[in-house]
């Protein structure tokens, strides 16, 4: 797989290809088993995350600034004062929007696969391949949200039944085929469980001060266990580490830190409502659910009595975790409708899940997977799900 394309790197769009936009490295890592297709499907990446977009698209965005400034002053004044928080994002997609004409390629490019239809890159290479009439493949990489708009691409890799209802519910969302894949990118999460380091996951939401109270009260309550705070990437560190810099926790960066490093040093996990809290369920972690912000957050829907709920003071925290009796695989199997593929021959295997779904959609030759396996049974509405 090749990365970092733009007017100033050389592409070879003259061999069948397939193109990944990829703007953080939760997306990047969810299109990894792509690389395992041995054939002459070249594929490469392009986006925000670790700089894969060369200057020159900026450069050309400067050059119609004054084209961009002129289709601004038809927008309302609350459109406008939006702008100025994602200016440098509309530059960009300005000078995209010729850049990605000579990458995607109606003769060469076989699909264009998005993680984030809200991204602007990702919606500039949308709207070109919709033009030109190339495949476009949704690849999960979080958990579907019932907020988000129609997605308009052709084809979609769920990782499961709560995220197919949740595509389903999204007002006149059309495509041509559904598959149920489990998530490629945690397929090397091996479950286990040691009950002796707890991780506190915090985001943008989150109250500072509720979650120094909370490291406190841990650390009276479970004095041998180690503690670890893991930062949202988008947070500004001398933020919290105001906070944190007099307590006796481990920071730990996402940025520094694989998924897989921090399953492996983590085995309880509190988190407010976050994206996170899938993959530990799935990584058979005790994972808890608590309100770090002043008002309850409903991102992902989840059911307030899924597990042990939303929990909400530290007293039922403390009592969630030292009441818990660890075993093996029973938080795992709760996480059922969100990873379509846990409990069946192929669980852990979503990567060959994906690269299936590829051969039915025609991107890859049939070939390239073993013939005698089935992996899927057909539900309604040309919708594939994993066959037990």
């Amino acid at each position: 797989m090749m990365t970092n394309t733009s007017f100033l790197f050389s592409v070879n769009v003259n061999k069948p290809n397939i193109l990944v936009i990829s703007n953080s490295s939760r997306e990047f890592e969810s299109s990894q088993f792509l690389t395992d297709i041995n054939s002459n499907l070249f594929s490469f990446t392009i986006g925000n995350y670790q700089k894969r977009i060369g200057i020159s698209s900026y450069l050309v965005g400067i050059i119609f600034t004054p084209v961009v400034f002129y289709n601004l002053l038809k927008l309302k004044k609350s459109e406008r004062n939006f702008v100025k928080y994602c200016f440098d994002q509309i530059m960009l997609c300005a000078g995209l929007h010729f850049s990605l004409q000579k990458i995607i390629n109606e003769k060469t490019t076989k699909g264009v696969f998005i993680s984030n239809h809200v991204s602007p890159i990702s919606r500039v290479g949308m709207k070109i391949a919709k033009s030109k009439k190339i495949k476009l493949i949704y690849l999960e990489h979080t958990q579907m949200i019932d907020a988000w708009s129609k997605i308009e691409c052709d084809y979609f890799l769920l990782s499961g039944k709560n995220s197919l209802t949740k595509l389903l519910n999204k007002e006149n969302q059309t495509y041509e085929k559904i598959f149920l894949i489990g998530s490629p990118k945690i397929d090397r999460l091996i479950p286990q469980n040691k009950m002796k380091n707890i991780s506190i996951c915090i985001g943008s939401e989150d109250n500072m001060k509720k979650i120094v109270s909370l490291i406190n009260q841990l650390q009276i309550h479970f004095n041998k266990k180690r503690i670890l705070v893991r930062p949202h990437p988008s947070l500004d560190r001398k933020m919290y580490k105001k906070y944190l810099k007099n307590l006796n926790v481990d920071i730990q960066h996402p940025e520094n830190q694989s998924l897989y490093e921090f399953f492996n040093c983590s085995d309880i996990i509190i988190t407010n409502e976050s994206g996170i809290f899938f993959e530990a369920g799935y990584a058979d972690k005790l994972i808890l659910r608590y309100m770090f912000s002043e008002k309850p957050l409903k991102n992902y829907s989840i059911k307030n009595n899924f597990l042990f709920g939303y929990i909400t003071n530290e007293k039922q925290l403390i009592d969630s975790i030292s009441s818990f009796n660890y075993q093996s695989s029973k938080i795992r199997l709760s996480f059922k409708e969100y990873y379509d593929n846990i409990g069946t021959i192929y669980d852990g295997n979503s990567s060959l899940l994906g690269l299936s779904a590829l051969g039915k959609i025609g991107l890859i030759k049939s070939e390239l997977i073993n013939k005698n396996e089935i992996f899927w049974k057909k539900n309604e509405n040309d919708i594939f799900s994993v066959k037990d």
